[in-house]
């Protein structure tokens, strides 16, 4: 199991990640979402170019991290003629602009951001099952047509697609996850496995949903930590300091020989409201609970 990092989550600026973040925790890899680039934010599958990839790529070997993968929005938008839920603006930042929201768009989105995935060194593309709506069985089979699309789309651009379990879309819980990766044996597609996300469904993540997973589908795993509020609110939380059982998890993962990443998508904020302190917080908590599992011990250690 190998630690990274979502790097925005500690800041937009990767040069400061690669030279101060990565560093001082030993990191080997990072993903990447969204960054700073000449004073303005930019989400990276969405917005670069080739040429800004290949800068980017270059950035990332001279430091010698490796790319796991990149965090596209390809997916994360209403099924057309829908109406999605609504969710809390801080727990789902949205991802798409108007102009992605067709399915056409869609598709040339993944093609884009597959171009520039080879360009920064990687093959693996996150992306969604559309934004929830309140009956998700009832758009399932155009839904997995349109998945089925892209997976036509991955072969022809040789990459692989990270489907994630995500709280504010229709593949949100462990049942909902097992269904549809099922129904989708497909070489190129794996399960990026969220626990945070799962307890935001309402689930107990471990070992509730983790049951109903086939962990031969996970190829990648996001990480942070939460507790309920009383009014049934999600708390994001320093990793070991929510309530999901991580140490649990952790030990099923090492039982599997589970090798991937354990990427922390911290979300987190501590008092100060610090985004860089609250995700180095967040990764002596991970590499806490992680280190046990990591040397075969059964219980996390005092």
């Amino acid at each position: 199991m190998r630690p990274g990092i979502v790097s925005d989550e500690a800041d937009f600026d990767l040069t400061r990640v690669l030279r101060d973040f990565v560093p001082e925790f030993g990191l080997g890899e990072i993903e990447l979402r969204e960054l700073k680039q000449d004073g303005r934010r930019i989400y990276l599958a969405r917005d670069a170019d080739l040429q800004m990839a290949r800068e980017i790529g270059c950035q990332l070997a001279d430091a010698g991290v490796r790319l796991t993968a990149l965090d596209t929005p390809v997916f994360k938008v209403a099924w057309p003629g829908t109406q999605p839920l609504s969710f809390p603006a801080d727990q789902h930042p949205p991802a798409a602009t108007a102009a992605d929201a067709g399915l056409e768009d869609q598709f040339e989105l993944l093609r884009r951001a597959a171009g520039l995935a080879h360009e920064l060194g990687t093959r693996r593309l996150r992306v969604f099952a559309f934004l929830r709506v309140a009956r998700p069985r009832d758009i399932l089979a155009p839904m997995m047509d349109a998945l089925g699309r892209a997976l036509e789309i991955a072969e022809k651009e040789d990459v692989e697609l990270l489907l994630e379990n995500e709280f504010a879309t229709n593949m949100a819980t462990g049942p909902e996850t097992a269904s549809i990766l099922s129904a989708l044996p497909h070489p190129r597609l794996s399960h990026l496995w969220d626990p945070g996300n799962s307890f935001a469904a309402g689930e107990t993540p471990f070992p509730g949903a983790w049951q109903c997973l086939d962990p031969r589908r996970i190829a990648h795993i996001h990480v942070k930590d939460a507790r309920r509020l009383p009014d049934g609110k999600v708390d994001w939380a320093c990793m070991g300091a929510g309530v999901i059982d991580f140490a649990g998890q952790f030990r099923a993962l090492r039982e599997l020989n589970y090798n991937g990443s354990i990427a922390l998508e911290t979300h987190y904020r501590n008092p100060r409201n610090d985004r860089w302190n609250s995700s180095r917080e967040s990764m002596y908590g991970l590499l806490r609970l992680l280190r046990p599992a990591q040397d075969g011990q059964g219980d996390m250690a005092e």
